[in-house]
């Protein structure tokens, strides 16, 4: 993305937020734990031991509810749940790759990286990545957090009046919750916050 902004191509950094950590199928975690990271025999048994037999309860003031089972989701709060959680997540990486899209994975939170040329395929192909990105969470019982979902466009300042058209028809396409924000910079480096007919931006 660095190489793509000194070339003076418009750059987009997508946050993918995703939510329901605790609706991860135990079952299909075991299976990548194992066919994807090759953990097997004991060490695999442990995993179904630490995964199995959890329960979950209510606390309200003095109120507490009865005990129910937990079939699903990874730990919250241990040093296992994100990793685990990570790896649930592996083969999003294959759909990301065979679009040839950047991207990093932080956790709950997924950044895509794509430059934006005018009149390339780079929209069109991001579109039909993030829609199979859509069904694959559908699939394995998870979904994007539209509220804490983030579009943050770099460019050059010269380069403002050129966003839309590099954009295309993205806007539409993402979802409405999605917050949009650009980041554009001058030879002054000097930035403040000006208001578009849209959400606030960010602009140099």
């Amino acid at each position: 993305m660095i190489s793509a902004m000194i070339s003076g191509v418009i750059s987009a950094v997508i946050s993918v937020a995703i939510s329901a950590v605790d609706t991860v199928d135990h079952r299909v975690l075991l299976s990548r734990l194992e066919s994807i990271i090759g953990i097997k025999g004991p060490a695999l048994e442990w995993f179904h031991s630490y995964l199995s037999y959890r329960s979950f309860s209510v606390h309200i003031g003095p109120h507490q509810s009865k005990s129910a089972p937990l079939s699903s989701g990874v730990p919250q709060g241990s040093i296992l749940g994100p990793i685990l959680f990570a790896i649930y997540l592996l083969p999003l990486g294959s759909i990301l790759r065979r679009y040839n899209i950047s991207f990093h994975c932080l956790s709950d939170d997924l950044q895509i990286y794509v430059p934006l040329r005018p009149n390339s395929t780079s929209i069109e192909s991001l579109q039909n990545c993030l829609r199979e990105m859509k069904d694959w969470l559908a699939l394995n019982s998870l979904c994007l957090n539209q509220q804490k979902t983030e579009i943050v466009v770099f460019g050059d300042l010269s380069l403002l009046e050129g966003v839309d058209s590099a954009l295309g028809p993205l806007p539409s396409f993402m979802w409405d919750a999605v917050q949009w924000r650009h980041l554009l910079w001058s030879d002054q480096s000097r930035f403040s916050i000006w208001q578009s007919d849209g959400p606030a931006c960010l602009g140099a």
